[in-house]
């Protein structure tokens, strides 16, 4: 696993760019230049022997047929590269404008979690008030590959399991019959009677999108700004980054987890996702997953950065079995028969500014100071 620092912005490391994208080139195109060079040099072999007083058999006309041969190599491999829009490391991340931060496994682990946990860290610090909740959204950069709600329920668990106070929002999931993201902005249904706990032992809670998830993206904004105080970390998995109601949603977000997938997102759906989320002022930062055949392939093309996953391995020892434990206890059904009744309905208003303003205020002021997850006995959280 190889993870950057949220400070180095676009940077390039291990000997500058042009070595560093050069020596990529030739590793992953290394057939295409070996059946270059051998083209080139059994063309120049016939050329020899049938026509030598055009080209003899000498050391130097010797040494520029193997030269031209691997020039013509690298030249074919090179645009063989250019037009192969998919996404297969560091380097082509960094060729969309994105900032790859981690290189991943498709399953969530514990260790590679809590590496990812650290990095957003370093944007919490950052901000003017360190201590206001952090607020995530993670989205998929193509609608082939759906790893935005597994990646958001693990970061949630591992956030709680450290003890946070977590509140995961599921909009990348199917709509659910459960109370949701309306129901709490539009209904005025408390945070805390919507919200379903997810774990025994940790403080995460789960919103649900509730019966219309185009609606619950839309109104999500208006949730964002309303967070209760008492509340650490607030994740959000979103479906396709490039969408408009998800470009709408993440209006109020501090950053966006665009996920690529290795040799199946392409260039084209990446730099869109990014784009498109960027254009309403939201950061972004690029995970690219990878399954086990191709994790030999990225070691060798993604260049270690600083600080890299051994410098957390020391600090998270401790907290990987509790993180384990947190995700086992995971609620996956997210319509589960255990759900809280739908309330009555109460009138809805309408919806231009004044009356949106009003709605979020009364809602700020009713359960801005409550807790979100009490204890087991009920003593709430402080």
């Amino acid at each position: 696993m190889n993870i950057r620092s949220a400070k180095t912005r676009h940077t390039v490391i291990n000997g500058g760019g042009f070595a560093y994208d050069l020596s990529d080139i030739v590793r992953r195109r290394r057939a295409v230049i070996l059946a270059a060079f051998v083209l080139t040099v059994l063309s120049a072999a016939l050329v020899a022997v049938f026509a030598p007083q055009t080209l003899a058999f000498t050391a130097q006309s010797g040494a520029f047929v193997a030269t031209t041969g691997l020039a013509m190599g690298l030249i074919a491999a090179s645009i063989g590269d250019a037009i192969d829009a998919r996404i297969f490391g560091a380097r082509h991340v960094r060729g969309t404008g994105g900032e790859l931060i981690a290189t991943i496994p498709c399953d969530p682990s514990a260790n590679v979690v809590i590496g990812i946990l650290q990095v957003l860290d370093r944007l919490r610090h950052e901000r003017t008030d360190p201590h206001a909740v952090l607020r995530i959204g993670v989205a998929d950069a193509s609608g082939g590959s759906q790893h935005a709600a597994a990646w958001t329920t693990a970061l949630a668990a591992a956030a709680a399991a450290r003890g946070e106070r977590v509140l995961e929002v599921a909009l990348a999931s199917d709509a659910t019959h459960s109370v949701g993201v309306c129901d709490v902005v539009r209904d005025n249904v408390p945070l805390a009677a919507a919200a379903q706990r997810v774990s025994t032992v940790t403080q995460h809670a789960r919103l649900n999108a509730g019966p219309n998830r185009l609606q619950a993206l839309e109104l999500l904004p208006e949730l964002t700004a309303t967070l209760p105080r008492n509340l650490d970390t607030y994740l959000v998995s979103l479906p396709l980054a490039a969408s408009r109601p998800v470009v709408s949603a993440v209006a109020r977000l501090d950053v966006v987890l665009v996920i690529a997938e290795y040799a199946r997102t392409t260039r084209v759906e990446l730099i869109a996702g990014l784009d498109a989320i960027e254009s309403v002022g939201v950061p972004t930062q690029v995970l690219l997953l990878h399954d086990g055949a191709t994790a030999p392939k990225l070691a060798r093309s993604t260049p270690e950065t600083e600080p890299s996953f051994a410098t957390y391995q020391a600090d998270t020892e401790s907290s990987m079995a509790t993180t384990a434990a947190a995700l086992r206890d995971t609620v996956v059904d997210h319509d589960s028969t255990q759900r809280i009744p739908a309330p009555p309905r109460v009138g809805r208003v309408h919806d231009d500014a004044d009356q949106a303003l009003l709605r979020a205020t009364a809602q700020y002021e009713r359960y801005a100071n409550r807790p979100l997850i009490a204890d087991q006995d009920g003593a709430p959280h402080r």
